[in-house]
């Protein structure tokens, strides 16, 4: 299982001096597929230790369902019968995750927003979530106090800022937690909550045993791609080589498709890449004409399709139609075999492989996994306006 076929090499792998000064172990080259094993390279290039985070990962949701357990939702028993969830980045795809798993997969309408403004259709029975691991995202404040005065229970998942003092202040219910990391890292946190209230309405009735599986299926799996696993047979590591220098598009279906836009995000913000994610069967209906143009894009491309036993078994069909299409057109095309399982063991297993190969790609970039200068520029400038009017 999750057998790669071996990394090419490519022409110009040497250190090319973008991080010369920097103390790399000596004859190591940034971009050589062979730094992966040395733990004195890893460390160098990740002085915040977001490897140590991205091992933990089965930690963390273990440890955030435990919390979740002494967690008093909000709403009696039956009382909600839709979820509004509003977030932006890292802190939003917990949103993703929980309305492919309780919308598809249970037939609960869950509504993501990543807007300033206010959601629209709040009533009695919708409960209202904040999400922000930081407490200060302005697009999920500014919804949140546009949304607050409407009707139905609300509910905060945060470590604190402007949300956790706001949500005291209107006596709401809210998850707090301690995390030391980036919010993109800390998906535990803010998807168990979720499902705890799920599970108290009674719409995840077999949550205990599914956390369990996800749990343990995550455990099996970092026993075979973790840092320590040497990359001849690390899977992992070998798909990262792969994309060395390649601007992936990663493909996914039914809970995949979540997960394909999780490590379109983490190539984002982890590798600094630019990257792409489509949804299977939608992209039979449109991407599959635009894949040939423009040809220095196609040439510079990896597709990677998102594959898992229990999907749909037309989707088969669409697969290997693109597949074909892809290499037609010039396109490099991996199938990334993912384990099985129930839907929440299916995504959080796709989440840590994605979350893995996009940290040793950043490795192999030369870029420190935790970084995020342009957004923290950014929000420097959304900050100096709001002084500033």
């Amino acid at each position: 299982m999750l057998a790669m076929a071996p990394p090419r090499r490519r022409a110009g792998a040497a250190y090319s001096g973008a991080h010369q000064g920097s103390g790399l172990p000596q004859g190591i080259a940034v971009n050589d597929p062979a730094a992966l094993d040395d733990s004195e390279f890893r460390s160098r290039l990740d002085p915040a230790g977001m490897g140590r985070v991205v091992h933990a990962l089965p930690d963390q949701c273990r440890e955030a369902w435990t919390e979740a357990q002494r967690f008093s939702p909000p709403g009696e028993r039956g009382a909600i019968r839709r979820f509004v969830i509003l977030a932006m980045g890292g802190s939003a795809i917990a949103g993703d995750l929980f309305r492919a798993l309780l919308g598809a997969e249970r037939g609960v309408p869950v509504a993501n927003h990543r807007d300033y403004s206010a959601p629209v259709g709040l009533d009695a029975r919708t409960l209202l979530v904040a999400c922000s691991v930081s407490g200060d995202t302005e697009e999920t404040l500014s919804a949140f106090q546009g949304g607050m005065d409407g009707p139905g229970p609300k509910l905060a998942i945060t470590m604190g800022g402007r949300l956790l003092a706001l949500t005291r202040e209107r006596g709401f219910a809210a998850f707090t937690f301690a995390f030391t990391g980036k919010p993109r890292s800390a998906l535990g946190w803010c998807l168990m909550p979720l499902v705890r209230v799920a599970q108290a309405q009674g719409m995840w009735p077999d949550a205990d045993r599914d956390v369990a599986e996800a749990v343990a299926a995550m455990a099996g799996l970092r026993d075979r791609i973790g840092a320590d696993v040497p990359r001849d047979r690390n899977p992992a590591k070998q798909l990262a080589a792969r994309l060395a220098g390649r601007m992936p598009v990663v493909f996914g279906a039914e809970i995949l498709g979540e997960v394909a836009r999780r490590w379109k995000i983490q190539f984002n913000e982890t590798a600094e890449v630019w990257a792409a994610h489509e949804t299977v069967p939608e992209a039979s209906h449109n991407a599959l004409v635009g894949y040939a143009l423009p040809r220095g894009v196609a040439s510079a491309t990896t597709a990677l399709l998102l594959r898992a036993p229990g999907e749909h078994p037309r989707l088969a069909l669409h697969f290997e139609h693109h597949r074909r299409t892809l290499a037609d057109a010039g396109v490099e095309c991996l199938e990334v075999p993912l384990p099985g399982g129930g839907p929440l063991a299916r995504a959080m297993t796709g989440v840590l492989m994605g979350d893995f190969v996009a940290h040793y790609l950043a490795l192999l970039n030369g870029v420190d996994p935790s970084a995020i200068r342009p957004i923290d520029a950014l929000k420097r400038r959304l900050r100096d306006a709001s002084q500033g009017a």
